[in-house]
């Protein structure tokens, strides 16, 4: 049995955590998103996550999106809040020929060629605070 690890505390924790392959490819999705990340979002570390997101007004986080290292391949969480979103987002990503391993709620990559960064982009500046303040209600409400 391996032995256990903490989480990442800060960026750069995490970053420096990943082979160089992983390293190069996180760091590409992270200047993607935040080059896109609208206002009121924030970037975060979450249970060892890079995670982007905004704080409710009634307390608590919403996540848009988060990398993580899983690995055997790394994973972008996506919170697509509109219905058929995520649907959307997967036709979108084909379209540009990337490879595409979805599984859990994520997509999965193992480098930046896996990662069709056009996409990201678009997903990202496309979001907003009452788009997702309005998911998390849907959510929450069970419809």
């Amino acid at each position: 049995m391996g032995a256990v690890t903490e989480p990442a505390q800060t960026v750069a924790q995490f970053l420096a955590a990943l082979t160089p392959r992983r390293r190069a490819a996180a760091e590409a999705l992270r200047a993607t998103v935040l080059a896109h990340l609208p206002d009121g979002f924030e970037e975060t570390l979450d249970y060892g996550m890079l995670a982007y997101g905004m704080r409710r007004p009634a307390g608590g986080r919403l996540t848009l999106l988060s990398i993580a290292d899983h690995g055997r391949y790394m994973a972008l969480y996506v919170n697509c809040v509109e219905p058929g979103g995520e649907e959307a987002l997967y036709a979108r990503w084909r379209a540009t020929g990337t490879p595409l391993e979805t599984g859990s709620r994520a997509i999965r990559f193992r480098g930046l060629e896996e990662l069709a960064l056009p996409v990201v982009a678009e997903f990202v500046a496309s979001a907003s605070a009452a788009s997702l303040l309005d998911a998390f209600a849907r959510a929450t409400r069970g419809g």
